[in-house]
C-alpha cells in the first residue's frame, strides 16, 4: 500500500471529466476533417502540463511541503492543462456551428443505436490496457515484495519504469496517432463508396508515414536510452531507467501500428476485433508478468508490454488481411526502408556519441535519416 499516493488521485481525479468531454469534440472534428482544432488543443495541453505541473510542485517544494503533497500539486498542474485543453475545443465547436449547422436526415434513436453498437466495442478495447496495466503495477509490485524487496524499494522500482520508460514509450504514439486520426474519415467514405483503389492508396501511404516516425523512435530510444535520459534526469537516475527503457521501446512501435490498425479495423466495419486482439495482448501481458517477474525482476513488465502489443499487432494485420482488401498495406516491404536507414543511422549516432554528445549525436541521427529515406523516394520520382 502507498497512502501517500491518495492526494495525487484526488488531484487527477478530474481529468477523467475532461477528457471524455475533449473525445468528443475531438471526434467531431475529425468527422469533419479538421484536425486544427485537436492540435491546438493537444498543445495547449501538454503545455499546460509542463508549465503548471512544474511550477506548482516547485512552489510546494520550496515551500517545504512533502513529497505527497508536491506530487499532488504536480498533478493540480495536470488536471488544469486537461481542462484547458477542453475548453479550446469547446470554443472551436462554437464558432465551427455559427458556420453552418450539421443537417440531420434520420431520427435521433437509430443514429444513437448504431453509434452506441460501434462506440462500445472502441471504449472497452481502450481500456482493456488500462486495466490490465493497473493488474500489471499490482502483480509486479506484489511479486518484487514477495521476492525480498522492502516497500520503499519496491515503490522505487515502480516509480523508476513508470516516470522514466513510459514517458519516452508514450512519446512516438503522440506523433503518429494524428496520421490515423486523419486516416479515419477518407477511409471510411472510400470503402462505403466501393473505392478500393483509393482507399488501399491512402492506408499505404497512412503506414509508410506511420513507419517513417515510429520505427527510427524506437530504435533510437532503445539503443540511446541511457544519453536520452541523461539529458532530463540525473545520471544516476537515467542509469536505473536506461535497461528498462531500451526493453520498452520496441513496443512503442507496436503501439504505433495498432492504432493505425484499429482506425482501418474500425473504418471497415470490424470495431469488434481491436477489443478482441487488445483482450488477448492483456491476458498475454499479465501472463507473462506473473510468470516472469521471478526471474528476471523489474524487467518482466517491459517484456510482457512487447508481447502483448505483438499478439495484438500480429491478430489485428490478420484480421485486415482476411476481412478487407487492405492487407497488402501492412507488408513488411512497407517497412523496411525505415528499419535499414534507422538502423544505420542510430549505428553511426551510438559511435560517435562517446565523442560529440548526446545532442549532437541524434542530431547527426537524424540528419542521415532524413537523407537515406529521400533516397528511395528520388529513385521511385526518377523511374
Amino acid at each position: 500500500e502507498m497512502p501517500g499516493s491518495v492526494y495525487a488521485m484526488l488531484a487527477i481525479a478530474p481529468t477523467i471529466f475532461f477528457i471524455c468531454v475533449s473525445s468528443a469534440y475531438r471526434g467531431y472534428f475529425q468527422g469533419l476533417s479538421d484536425m486544427v482544432p485537436t492540435a491546438v488543443s493537444q498543445v495547449v495541453e501538454a503545455v499546460g502540463k509542463l508549465i503548471l505541473g512544474v511550477a506548482l510542485a516547485y512552489h510546494a517544494v520550496m515551500n517545504g511541503a512533502d513529497i505527497p503533497t508536491a506530487a499532488a500539486m504536480a498533478c493540480v498542474g495536470i488536471t488544469v492543462g486537461v481542462a484547458a485543453g477542453m475548453v479550446v475545443l469547446y470554443v472551436s465547436f462554437i464558432f465551427t456551428k455559427k458556420r453552418g449547422e450539421l443537417a440531420y436526415t434520420e431520427p435521433t434513436v437509430p443514429i444513437l443505436r448504431r453509434l452506441f453498437a460501434a462506440a462500445l466495442p472502441i471504449t472497452l478495447s481502450s481500456s482493456v490496457m488500462s486495466l490490465a496495466n493497473i493488474i500489471d503495477s499490482f502483480i509486479m509490485t506484489r511479486s518484487l515484495h514477495a521476492s525480498g524487496m522492502s516497500q520503499a524499494e519496491t515503490a522505487a522500482v515502480w516509480g523508476n519504469y513508470s516516470s522514466l520508460a513510459v514517458p519516452m514509450f508514450n512519446l512516438p504514439p503522440v506523433l503518429t496517432l494524428p496520421v490515423a486520426y486523419a486516416l479515419l474519415p477518407e477511409l471510411a467514405s472510400s470503402l462505403a463508396a466501393d473505392r478500393t483503389g483509393n482507399a488501399i492508396n491512402i492506408t499505404s501511404k497512412a503506414v509508410r508515414q506511420t513507419a517513417f516516425f515510429a520505427v527510427p523512435c524506437a530504435v533510437g530510444l532503445s539503443a540511446m536510452s541511457e544519453p536520452i535520459l541523461s539529458l532530463m534526469f540525473a545520471v544516476d537516475v537515467a542509469e536505473r531507467g536506461a535497461m528498462l527503457l531500451t526493453l520498452l521501446a520496441p513496443s512503442s512501435m507496436l503501439l504505433c501500428m495498432l492504432g493505425l490498425t484499429n482506425t482501418v479495423l474500425q473504418a471497415s466495419g470490424n470495431e469488434r476485433v481491436p477489443l478482441y486482439a487488445m483482450l488477448t495482448g492483456a491476458v498475454l501481458k499479465l501472463i507473462s508478468t506473473w510468470v516472469l517477474t521471478p526471474y528476471i525482476g523489474k524487467y518482466a513488465t517491459p517484456v510482457s508490454t512487447f508481447v502483448c502489443y505483438l499478439a495484438a499487432t500480429v491478430i489485428s494485420v490478420g484480421a485486415i488481411t482476411r476481412r478487407t482488401p487492405l492487407g497488402s498495406a501492412f507488408s513488411v516491404t512497407a517497412f523496411l526502408p525505415s528499419l535499414i536507414c534507422s538502423a544505420v543511422s542510430v549505428s553511426a549516432a551510438v559511435a560517435v556519441y562517446p565523442y560529440v554528445g548526446t545532442l549532437v549525436s541524434v542530431a547527426i541521427a537524424a540528419v542521415m535519416y532524413f537523407g537515406l529515406m529521400a533516397v528511395p523516394v528520388r529513385i521511385q520520382r526518377g523511374n
